[in-house]
């Protein structure tokens, strides 16, 4: 485990800046220097869809219908870190663009869609 091999985890930290002194923190309003070589911050994500939000808001101001608009991967879903996902999503998108219709929603794939995407992967 990482404590086991003396990596220290610290929460409620506010990551100030590195420096050539170290990495400066403030844990529960008490500024900090930690002398380190290597930093590693694991931080929570968040679903990041503003820019939908923008396109929508433009298209009703010119009385016009909003593009489709993909919202994929972490910025849809950021519950967790999943590339396999995200990748996923991403590969079924561009398989049917011409035709989708928001939202396009994670479906476990399918033996026929892992065939289509490996022959397009080899060109074929």
């Amino acid at each position: 485990t990482l404590k086991t091999r003396g990596v220290t985890m610290i929460g409620g930290v506010s990551y100030d800046k590195v420096d050539k002194d170290g990495l400066h923190i403030t844990v529960k309003g008490k500024p900090q220097v930690l002398q380190v070589d290597t930093v590693v911050v694991c931080a929570g994500q968040e679903p990041h869809k503003p820019l939908v939000a923008e396109i929508e808001a433009a298209a009703a101001k010119a009385g016009t219908k909003a593009p489709a608009v993909h919202v994929i991967g972490g910025a849809h879903v950021a519950s967790e870190l999943d590339a396999k996902r995200a990748i996923d999503q991403a590969t079924r998108l561009a398989l049917v663009l011409e035709t989708a219709t928001p939202p396009v929603e994670y479906v476990p794939p399918t033996p026929a869609m892992h065939i289509k995407v490996m022959n397009l992967m080899r060109g074929k």
